[in-house]
């Protein structure tokens, strides 16, 4: 059997939907901690929410805040808004 150790897991493409619902909850509800996001989101896996916030983040639209060591403030990116 021959296993490739070197291979990266592929990415799955960023749900628009769940992109769009997410900025809009945050613009409805304001800042929400990771953990409240992932209450509202229940049929959301943690890799569908990590990509979403990742690409999120990186392209300024929201703001990632740690809290303490286990909890983050996510919220719009004012400059962005």
């Amino acid at each position: 059997m021959e296993r490739n150790y070197g291979a990266q897991m592929e990415a799955p493409q960023c749900s628009v939907s769940l992109t769009e619902e997410l900025v809009s909850t945050l613009q409805i509800e304001g800042p929400l901690t990771l953990d409240q996001l992932l209450i509202l989101f229940p049929g959301t896996t943690w890799w569908q929410f990590f990509v979403v916030i990742d690409a999120l983040s990186r392209s300024g639209r929201i703001v990632i805040s740690p809290l303490d060591h286990s909890d983050y403030l996510l919220s719009i990116n004012p400059l962005c808004d």
